[in-house]
């Protein structure tokens, strides 16, 4: 019997624990949203802080290709600060390998040659300050169709399945 009142209660409190994290997380996709979508910012922040997907391995060992990185808007930048900034095509992260009165001179830890262009601070995003391994997979995978399919399954799952359960036990 206390067995079955603690297990209750763990199931609410893991619950309410998911869906603030769930509703907080829904607040925050819906900011970065509107701040790309309407306001046109790319790489919006929140906090200072951005997070990425990393989708290539030039900076491979340090950061490697399906990496999640979270990175910091910071007041200065120092040779050797691995950074986000918003290139001529799309955002890139690389380390910063030289100083110079227009910007930083960037480059890729297993690229052979330096960036092509220098990188005015007005562009930096910020200073990488996480790196998880392998999470950026996932958040590649959520994104597709299928992904999100497999999302809104479970949240299915979540929310009927303890109802079925319930039912068969009165019955």
């Amino acid at each position: 019997m206390k067995t079955k009142r603690f297990l209750s209660l763990l199931g609410k409190i893991l619950g309410t624990v998911l869906t603030v994290v769930l509703a907080v997380m829904l607040v925050l996709n819906i900011y970065v949203a509107a701040a790309r979508n309407i306001f046109g910012k790319n790489n919006p922040t929140v906090f200072g802080f951005s997070s990425a997907a990393v989708v290539t391995g030039s900076m491979s060992p340090a950061i490697n290709a399906g990496d999640f990185i979270v990175t910091k808007r910071c007041t200065s930048y120092e040779i050797g600060d691995i950074i986000t900034f918003e290139g001529s095509s799309a955002a890139t992260t690389h380390r910063i390998v030289e100083k110079t009165d227009g910007g930083f001179i960037t480059k890729g830890d297993a690229n052979d040659t330096v960036d092509g262009e220098t990188v005015p601070e007005s562009s930096i995003v910020g200073k990488v300050v996480l790196t998880v391994g392998g999470a950026g997979n996932i958040i590649i995978a959520a994104k597709s169709p299928l992904g999100m399919l497999c999302i809104l399954a479970v949240l299915i799952a979540f929310i009927y399945i303890p109802e079925l359960i319930k039912k068969k036990r009165r019955s």
